[in-house]
């Protein structure tokens, strides 16, 4: 696949051919809705969407019926942050202090809600590590909270003058955190110990190098990738803190942005990027050049409400291969979260063709 190609189509024609193969209010569109649309060649694709455990496939079983179980389904509220790891789904729910985990498997949401003196406040953003430990970006507290796989409580780090805590990404042997207030806006903690290390840029907000707001975090590789509300644009940084790129800028059009918040980065090089003002996902090469776009407001397949996250996923394919259109396979998956509409997160997948009379 060329990932050096412009996909770009104008923008008002992607969102009049997504609503023109489009359905309306299904969990499945009766037509694939890809984008870009056709005639174009079609690279990603709206999958589903998940709101409540009936959108996981679940149905009341004979002992919930003889037990008298609620048919209420559990719904996700007000999702936010959302993170993936061993067949579950974390989402940072801003409504129920806490987190909604949507097991996949058992088809079941549960809500995790650890009491006082360890509760969430306003759970942000989060990160599941490699080992299932849960970090929690928590905007209500002004603290990071680690929890184990287990839920127990681990440890929380991070003080009021180190500002507000959006988002958390751990890589490596280090833990880097954004925030929104503070000297340094993004503050990097030693994964051991979770003591700080150092912090990032040391530049004021009005330098090219400079952040105002930074809501969301990427770490790949020797890159950081932050997300800044405030200046409209995506800034990159080593790994050690030192600026090397600025993607986008402020404006109403293609390759600007509005509030841009969530933030990826796929193992392709693509730039991922939520915009909260264009209610679309922005889709950028490496060289930060604008590639595409998807989603878009509306009430048709694929749209979004005001979309905060945007997350990258390879290890969770077979859920969501029963959705993809004849002639395709999934390279990977991709899932936005909606704080508002009926479409809580969104599920795309980024397509590969089958070769031709494969099944």
């Amino acid at each position: 696949m060329r990932h050096g190609m412009v996909w770009l189509r104008s923008w008002p024609l992607v969102l009049m051919g997504t609503l023109a193969c489009a359905g309306k209010g299904a969990n499945l569109a009766p037509a694939p809705v890809f984008y870009p649309p056709p005639p174009d060649t079609p690279r990603v694709q709206f999958l589903t969407f998940i709101t409540s455990e009936a959108d996981l496939g679940r149905r009341r079983s004979v002992l919930d019926r003889v037990v008298g179980a609620s048919d209420q389904q559990k719904v996700i509220a007000k999702p936010y942050g959302l993170a993936l790891h061993g067949g579950k789904i974390y989402v940072c729910d801003q409504d129920i202090f806490g987190v909604d985990v949507l097991d996949l498997p058992k088809r079941e949401i549960t809500f995790f809600q650890p009491k006082d003196p360890h509760a969430m406040r306003r759970a942000t953003n989060c990160f599941v590590d490699g080992d299932g430990t849960l970090y929690v970006a928590d905007t209500g507290t002004k603290q990071v909270l680690v929890y184990d796989s287990a839920g127990a409580f681990v440890a929380r780090f991070g003080t009021e003058d180190d500002g507000n805590p959006v988002d958390v990404f751990v890589a490596g042997d280090r833990i880097y955190v954004s925030h929104l207030a503070g000297t340094h806006k993004i503050r990097v903690y030693d994964r051991r110990t979770r003591q700080p290390l150092f912090g990032f840029p040391d530049v004021p907000a009005e330098d090219s190098a400079g952040l105002a707001a930074p809501t969301n975090l990427f770490v790949t590789g020797d890159r950081v990738y932050a997300s800044d509300m405030l200046k409209a644009q995506v800034l990159v940084y080593t790994t050690d803190g030192t600026w090397t790129q600025t993607i986008g800028r402020p404006g109403l059009g293609p390759s600007t942005f509005q509030r841009p918040k969530g933030i990826a980065v796929a193992r392709d090089s693509l730039i991922y990027v939520v915009d909260g003002g264009f209610d679309n996902v922005q889709v950028f090469g490496a060289d930060g050049r604008l590639r595409m776009f998807f989603g878009g407001p509306g009430e048709q397949p694929g749209a979004m409400v005001l979309p905060v996250k945007v997350v990258i996923d390879y290890e969770h394919l077979d859920y969501f291969r029963q959705y993809v259109a004849p002639g395709y396979d999934l390279e990977y998956l991709i899932l936005v979260t909606n704080q508002f509409g009926p479409w809580k997160i969104n599920v795309y997948g980024f397509l590969r063709p089958l070769a031709s009379g494969a099944q």
